[in-house]
């Protein structure tokens, strides 16, 4: 039996952001290990928050774990840029990781108006 945030979309593409930010970290020269550790923190941060959040059963509680949800979805993309910035990674794959962290973005912000609507 599946739980509920297993068939999110937005989980999904959180998992699949956890996938990408595995892959390019994996990829970071040797003294990059803050970078790699960060952005693997972060990335899961944002899976597992969406989790939690969907697991509350108040409004307020899960507001506040889609906001640090959001919160890490700009700690990654932060990451990427500083990996563009120093020339880690080529910037044609940094953008796909930008590609889907703006997806993500996108369905955390419509997720959490849904919910701020609800009961209000």
């Amino acid at each position: 039996m599946a739980f509920a945030f297993q068939k999110m979309d937005v989980y999904r593409a959180s998992m699949e952001f956890v996938s990408f930010a595995k892959k390019v970290s994996d990829d970071l020269p040797r003294g990059s290990a803050n970078l790699r550790d960060q952005i693997m923190r972060a990335a899961t941060s944002i899976t597992l928050n969406i989790a939690e959040g969907s697991g509350k059963r108040h409004r307020d509680d899960k507001r506040r774990y889609y906001g640090s949800a959001l919160g890490s979805v700009s700690e990654c993309v932060a990451v990427l840029e500083i990996m563009g910035a120093i020339e880690l990674a080529p910037k044609e794959r940094l953008a796909e990781g930008d590609a889907l962290l703006n997806r993500i973005n996108a369905m955390l912000l419509k997720l959490d108006e849904a919910v701020a609507r609800r009961d209000a």
